[in-house]
């Protein structure tokens, strides 16, 4: 995301908590070794229920989750939360790891009535405050994050684990149920 310092992971664990580090991987040009920083440990409104899907959008400053708790949690990604392991501080020392940072998210996203399986933000150029989430609720819906709100809710036949969005003209959007097939 423009700072050269590592891959951004963000990752949905059984304990509740949506996890935030950078990875960095061994450049022996540079004279660095293959690293993951400190994690900093997010958590939704309702504590407890482990998050089944993530996402960041794609220039890196909003992340989402859900799962189990139905709610669509998205945090500001600030700078923070993606401590590389060799960060300092302006005094020379290594900050300390934010494990345990309880982070309140920006706003939470209501309206599914099973576990969320998909998130995916829309591309910045085409779709850049749109939300997509697919649920087992047999559900795909469209949210605004500017708004904040469900934008569109479209019923599917079936559970829905996956989708994905095409990058044609006009857009298309492709899901995947529990039953294995696919359905646009």
């Amino acid at each position: 995301f423009g700072d050269n310092k590592g891959c951004r992971l963000v990752l949905g664990c059984k304990d509740g908590t949506t996890r935030c580090c950078v990875a960095t991987q061994f450049s022996p040009a540079v004279g660095s070794a293959a690293a993951v920083g400190p994690s900093a440990s997010l958590l939704g409104r309702s504590r407890g229920k482990a998050p089944q899907a993530v996402a960041l959008n794609d220039d890196g400053t909003l992340l989402s989750s859900a799962g189990w708790d139905l709610d669509i949690n998205v945090w500001n990604a600030e700078n923070e939360l993606f401590m590389a392991s060799d960060d300092v501080t302006k005094g020379g020392k290594r900050r300390a790891p934010s494990d345990g940072m309880r982070a309140a998210p920006k706003f939470t996203l209501k309206g599914h009535s099973q576990v969320v399986t998909r998130l995916r933000f829309g591309a910045r150029e085409r779709f850049p405050f749109t939300l997509l989430s697919a649920s087992w609720d047999c559900s795909v819906r469209v949210w605004d994050i500017a708004a904040a709100e469900c934008v569109c809710n479209w019923t599917v036949a079936r559970a829905a684990t996956d989708l994905t969005l095409s990058p044609a003209t006009p857009p298309q959007l492709a899901t995947a149920h529990e039953g294995g097939d696919r359905k646009s």
